[in-house]
């Protein structure tokens, strides 16, 4: 595997997706970012796309290796990041393009609020919050790539790729209660009546499209 996760954050910072830039926001807009992409990969081609250790923070997932090069050295990295070549890999930039389409435009909070229903993050955050040594708590947050819970992630992820798959680039998307939904703006307006019903519904899947019709309204499926 030759893809580092520092260069999967380059390339991110390049498109300027790290917003707001040199923040703690910023950085952690870029984490989730790092892990989304993690998953898409595995969802689309069935390996990891880097294998730095990634761990369970309060705030969603982290590789910790990128978090403190972005707190501590951010002006090179951007230097870096803005005369970096494309990837050869046509897969990479495939999952890259596919984490900045679908993930790009949400902020640092709404991406940890989706990073936080899943059980990869949730499972290995509780564990580390148990009353152990030190040196176990932080083993314990340690995040098991490929294992049966980050696993079932993965599912869910494809899931949300196959929903995003039956669109076109006019349509845009509304994450409520960890669920996304797919819409056409020009067709539906999200009003705060709609969102009420869709927080209610208690949806067993990861990703739906609404339509509209005449005689019935917002058709969910």
């Amino acid at each position: 595997m030759s893809t580092k996760a520092i260069d999967v954050a380059k390339w991110f910072i390049k498109n300027n997706l790290d917003s707001p830039r040199n923040t703690f926001d910023g950085n952690m807009k870029l984490q989730k970012l790092l892990y989304f992409s993690q998953l898409i990969h595995v969802a689309k081609y069935g390996k990891l796309l880097f294998a730095e250790e990634m761990r369970a923070y309060e705030n969603g997932t982290v590789i910790n290796d990128v978090r403190l090069t972005y707190r501590d050295s951010l002006y090179g990295l951007i230097e870096q990041s803005e005369n970096m070549l494309v990837f050869e890999n046509e897969e990479v930039t495939h999952t890259l393009e596919l984490t900045a389409s679908i993930f790009g435009e949400m902020s640092a909070k709404e991406l940890s609020d989706l990073n936080h229903e899943l059980s990869s993050w949730q499972i290995p955050y509780r564990e580390s919050k148990t009353e152990q040594p030190h040196i176990y708590k932080t083993a314990r947050s340690i995040i098991r790539p490929m294992d049966g819970i980050f696993m079932g992630d993965v599912k869910k992820v494809k899931q949300m790729l196959e929903a995003y798959d039956d669109y076109d680039t006019s349509k845009v998307s509304e994450v409520v209660n960890g669920v996304t939904f797919y819409y056409d703006p020009d067709e539906i307006t999200l009003n705060e009546e709609l969102l009420s019903m869709l927080e209610n519904l208690g949806c067993p899947d990861e990703a739906y499209t609404l339509t509209f019709d005449e005689q019935q309204g917002v058709i969910i499926s």
